[in-house]
């Protein structure tokens, strides 16, 4: 069950808003959803480190996933594991933004390096990367999910947000052609976004780290803990392996149910 967010709360966290953000496309400030989002991977990130997971998978909760969904992931593992690659994230699910510049990772047919990208739709993240992800200590400067990985991985174009987070190593990639995609797209029947829809964050908040911060962004839908989480099992195991804490994902689940007793290797 999703945690009610108010700005004690927030302030509780020792959160404070990066004070030159201002949304790309609505020249807004973060909303409460945008952080509740944050939030919830980071709740995951912590967890992964927590329970020393080698590699996870995580999941958006209003999402559909390609055709032959489970295969295509046995798939991609055997590539990863053929080509020893050195990776941190690989993205399952994203909007790409600039994919004119992505280039093929030698030797594959299904990884790209990975250039700016929205969306956390769906990700693999290793234990290494999680903690690089952690280590940014994000609450201090805050900024929505999908423009904190890119800072993470270095390639996100705007300069002055990249500034507060100096160690920008993480080793980030993404399969092509994608195999997680939204549910509904932005202005389509059935379209709902807990992130666009919810209050910008209060001055009170914005204040606590600067007052010139500007105060709605596209598509980043969920709020705290409504994600769901599958830890890719050691070879040979064939246990159970999803943690699915949304309410309003029993399609996803079935899916992912499936997949847990197909899938039998490790990243």
């Amino acid at each position: 069950m999703a945690k009610s967010l108010n700005d004690s709360y927030v302030a509780s966290l020792g959160i404070r808003m990066l004070p030159n953000f201002a949304d790309p496309y609505h020249h807004r400030a973060m909303t409460m959803g945008e952080i509740g989002c944050f939030l919830s991977h980071y709740a995951i990130w912590q967890e992964i480190v927590d329970r020393q997971l080698a590699a996870s998978i995580v999941f958006e909760d209003d999402i559909r996933f390609e055709i032959n969904f489970a295969k295509k992931l046995a798939d991609l593992v055997s590539e990863v594991d053929r080509l020893q690659l050195d990776w941190d994230l690989i993205y399952l699910g994203r909007k790409r933004l600039k994919h004119e510049n992505e280039t093929w990772v030698e030797g594959s047919e299904q990884l790209v390096n990975v250039e700016y990208s929205y969306w956390t739709l769906s990700y693999i993240l290793s234990k290494r990367g999680a903690e690089k992800l952690l280590r940014g200590e994000p609450f201090g400067h805050l900024v929505p999910v999908d423009e904190y990985l890119p800072i993470m991985f270095d390639r996100h174009p705007e300069s002055r947000w990249k500034e507060p987070f100096p160690n920008r190593d993480l080793k980030a990639y993404s399969v092509a052609p994608l195999m997680v995609y939204p549910t509904h797209y932005t202005g389509e029947a059935g379209y709902i976004s807990d992130t666009e829809s919810s209050e910008i964050v209060p001055d009170i908040i914005k204040n606590a780290a600067a007052k010139e911060g500007k105060a709605d962004k596209g598509s980043k839908e969920v709020e705290i803990e409504d994600k769901i989480q599958i830890e890719l099992p050691a070879m040979g195991e064939t246990g159970p392996i999803v943690d699915a804490t949304s309410t309003s994902a029993a399609t996803q689940r079935e899916e992912i149910a499936t997949i847990s007793k197909e899938f039998h290797v490790e990243l």
